[in-house]
């Protein structure tokens, strides 16, 4: 998990990257992640954009899917 900015008016956003699996998985991953937190996101190519900082929210999600998560990006 990365703090990052879009690239739309250079707002915080969470990029998600390195996850296994094909393009239909990612987008699920991507609909859980933003359903639960309640906000908005897209996919790039095998990243994922998270809107806003959810680095804390976002790492139990991703574990209890069976992804091992490491933070990064201070």
């Amino acid at each position: 998990l990365h703090r990052g900015k879009s690239a739309k008016g250079g707002k915080p956003g969470t990029l998600v990257v390195g996850l296994p699996g094909t393009d239909a998985d990612l987008d699920k991953v991507l609909k859980q992640c933003k359903q639960t937190l309640g906000t908005g996101g897209t996919r790039q190519q095998r990243v994922l954009v998270i809107q806003g900082d959810h680095r804390a929210k976002l790492q139990p999600l991703l574990e209890k899917l069976g992804h091992n998560v490491k933070l990064a990006g201070g």
